[in-house]
């Protein structure tokens, strides 16, 4: 894999995992922004050069990018140079496109602030159809994304003790998370199951009662 995106809200925890990837790559290191397309310019500029030696670029927030400096930088995920490689990090997975995400290997990290966890968590509940089919489709392995379901199988059920918002909605939802994590624990199809349970959420929350999931 020539490109790496660490994913997380607690930019400590996230340094750290870039710091240990980049030392397992053994490459020398530069570091870029891509935040808007003059600066994607620039790092193309460097790159046509043709570098002789291994080589790590370092993309910090990329998420803060504009939709048209990734779409000016994907070309060099697509065409990778044979002694580059890329180390992306991003706090909301959900903004970045697919088609970057698609040639990366997602490196999620776990942060030990139970608030900053919870927030992120919570986050996902109020994203629209379209950002939870994207965050959800950022999980293509098996045992992250049953990490991903039991963080918000956790996150419901305490809401649910805490006795916060409608009782009956988030119980549905805690139902349909579980049985998502059954499915997908019983080797269902992960894509399948998580783009069902989006849809189920979503039915959810247009069906009868307004009020937040």
């Amino acid at each position: 894999m020539h490109a790496f995106l660490i994913t997380g809200p607690d930019t400590k925890t996230v340094n750290q995992k870039m710091k240990e990837v980049s030392e397992k790559i053994s490459s020398r290191q530069l570091e870029f922004s891509i935040e808007k397309i003059e600066l994607v310019r620039e790092l193309n500029d460097f790159l046509r050069l043709k570098e002789p030696e291994k080589t790590v670029i370092v993309i910090r927030d990329c998420d803060r990018a504009t939709t048209e400096a990734l779409n000016a930088f994907l070309k060099n995920l697509e065409e990778p140079q044979k002694n580059i490689k890329f180390i992306l990090t991003a706090r909301n997975v959900y903004k970045i496109p697919e088609t970057i995400l698609s040639r990366c290997q997602i490196v999620r990290t776990i942060n030990s602030d139970k608030t900053s966890v919870n927030k992120e968590i919570d986050g996902f509940f109020e994203q629209g159809v379209g950002e939870k089919l994207k965050t959800a489709g950022t999980y293509k392995k098996r045992d992250e994304a049953e990490e991903f379901l039991k963080g918000l199988i956790k996150y419901m059920h305490q809401k649910i003790l805490n006795g916060e918002g409608n009782y009956s909605k988030r119980s549905k939802t805690l139902k349909l998370l579980s049985v998502t994590l059954d499915n997908i624990s019983a080797n269902g199809n992960v894509t399948i199951q998580l783009t069902n349970l989006v849809v189920k959420l979503d039915n959810l929350t247009s069906i009868g009662d307004k009020s937040k999931v």
